[in-house]
């Protein structure tokens, strides 16, 4: 039984080692590749740049060297996110509520010209105030129409303590939310032509 133990040890270093190993080569080979580019008098963001922008066709390296790993994307921004330097942080903030606000406009159109939720030329009685479904409303907007307006709202009206509310209290908030959404889906930028 010792000899099994000592020999899982032994092995377990070298696999240990071996891997220290690579990761040292791995940094050799790319401080390598750095040290080429500043002898070309080029810049990282020059080979970024190149791989990146779609008018220089290296789509197949932008896909199979780097977007093939799913969330390697995701890890830039954030390691971009923590970054010491505010303009960094900014930059990308910015970009990302361009981006969620052009996601969320293309939503609201779609939403619009489905004609789901337009009040024109109904008329605004008790009955038809009666009819409201507001869970129907909510699911519609959720699944089909807006799923990330709904998210951001969501995200904007849910305290961070709420997972530990009770069912209870999550449910009471969950229906004033679905119907505070429905009210406001069916009486704003629903009456356009």
């Amino acid at each position: 039984m010792k000899a099994n133990k000592k020999q899982s040890t032994t092995i377990a270093k070298k696999q240990q080692e071996q891997r220290e190993g690579m990761k040292e080569q791995w940094r050799a080979d790319l401080d390598e590749v750095l040290e080429l580019l500043k002898a070309k008098n080029r810049r990282f963001g020059d080979l970024m740049e190149y791989v990146f922008d779609p008018q220089y066709s290296q789509g197949h390296v932008r896909w199979h060297e780097y977007l093939v790993n799913e969330g390697s994307t995701t890890k830039v921004l954030n390691w971009w996110m923590t970054q010491k330097s505010s303009t960094v942080r900014q930059e990308v903030s910015a970009w990302a509520i361009e981006h969620v606000e052009s996601i969320v406009a293309s939503e609201a159109q779609a939403a619009t010209k489905s004609g789901k939720l337009r009040t024109l030329g109904k008329i605004i009685d008790k009955e038809f105030v009666l009819s409201f479904d507001f869970a129907r409303i909510h699911e519609d907007l959720e699944e089909n129409l807006a799923p990330n307006a709904i998210r951001i709202l969501t995200a904007f009206s849910t305290s961070r303590e709420a997972h530990k509310h009770t069912e209870r209290r999550k449910s009471r908030t969950k229906m004033v939310r679905n119907g505070y959404y429905g009210l406001e889906s069916c009486f704003t930028h629903t009456n356009l032509p």
